[in-house]
């Protein structure tokens, strides 16, 4: 029998060294020293699983980023296939790394050209404004598009695998941990060395663990491996651009509905040169342009409206008062023959 009858955590009967209900251990005594190192190294180096010390070792933070780094082919396929307790939690670690490159670039302050200008067209831009976005704000970016990925996977990998998205998903969370972490050591790289080219330093390097991964994972030949990546590579920004002009068309097409009947006629005229128009791209944009317009047209002219009806009053008041006719002429012509009565 061991020690302790009754859980502290759920006040649970114990019959063995873990909790049947919660899963804590019975061992549990007054916080320490011990215990505090404990926590420290079960968090960052592992910590026993299944009550056997030594045996069944649930990997902590460091130990579990590692066999992310140099085993995926292990470490993804045994967590899908549901050894949970054995690794820490990846999304936990991806934040973490991501929250950690984020603190870093900006106290380093990289300086960056933005590509994006007011001269531009609206598609060129668009464009550009994400590349802007891209470059500044990478780690954010990677897990925007992470979605996008885990449906590219779907896609090429849907029936030969058999999984569900929310796995593809976790797919890709692994691989996103792999591009964080080449990401951070790269960013002293790229701040030192002149001719830094990030495609040899972080795309390649990328693409080719990623189809590493995808070759051991589904059991494909190395050239079958390789485009696979690439299309899904290609097919995560497709799916990201597609999402982009909907919730663009959505968001426009909704305004639509509710602005006046004269903008809806003049929108209806950018739409029409839009279609007789051979440069469709700039009829287009024009189109696109007109929409906007007419939603930050009622918030641009309450100023200066505001200005002008206060302009109009003043001289509208300064006229009254030199005016012949006005309330102080009249005042001033009754004072007159009041005098002249008087007198």
């Amino acid at each position: 029998m061991t020690k302790h009858q009754i859980c502290r955590n759920c006040g649970s009967e114990v019959t063995g060294n873990y909790c049947s209900a919660c899963g804590q251990r019975t061992t549990t005594h007054r916080l320490d020293w011990a215990s505090l190192a404990e926590n420290v190294t079960s968090t960052f180096i592992g910590d026993e699983a299944y009550g056997l010390r030594g045996m069944n070792m649930r990997k902590g933070t460091v130990t579990t980023w590692l066999s992310i780094l140099f085993q995926p082919h292990i470490t993804i396929p045994e967590y899908i296939a549901g050894h949970r307790r054995k690794y820490f939690n990846p999304v936990a670690i991806l934040l973490l790394l991501s929250t950690f490159y984020a603190i870093v670039y900006a106290l380093v302050g990289k300086t960056y050209t933005p590509m994006a200008n007011q001269d531009q067209h609206l598609f060129v831009w668009l464009f550009c404004t994400y590349i802007d976005y891209a470059s500044l704000h990478p780690a954010a970016n990677m897990l925007l598009t992470l979605p996008f990925f885990a449906l590219a996977l779907k896609t090429v990998f849907g029936k030969r695998a058999g999984l569900k998205y929310v796995e593809y998903l976790y797919i890709g969370i692994f691989l996103s941990i792999f591009e964080m972490t080449l990401m951070i050591f790269v960013l002293p790289i790229e701040l030192l060395v002149p001719k830094y080219s990030s495609f040899y330093a972080l795309t390649l390097p990328t693409f080719l663990y990623t189809a590493f991964v995808l070759w051991k994972m589904f059991g494909l030949k190395k050239r079958s491996a390789l485009w696979r990546t690439l299309l899904t590579k290609g097919l995560q920004y497709a799916y990201a651009t597609v999402a982009v002009v909907l919730l663009l068309g959505g968001i426009l097409g909704g305004y639509y509905l509710t602005v006046p009947k004269e903008a809806r006629q003049q929108i209806g005229q950018a739409a029409e040169r839009a279609d007789n128009n051979t440069e469709w791209e700039y009829a287009f944009g024009e189109f696109v342009e007109v929409m906007v317009g007419y939603i930050f047209k009622d918030q641009e002219p309450s100023s200066a409206q505001s200005e002008t009806s206060d302009e109009a009053q003043e001289e509208q008041s300064a006229e009254v008062g030199t005016r012949p006719d006005g309330p102080h002429a009249e005042k001033t012509e009754a004072q007159r023959t009041g005098k002249t009565g008087q007198s």
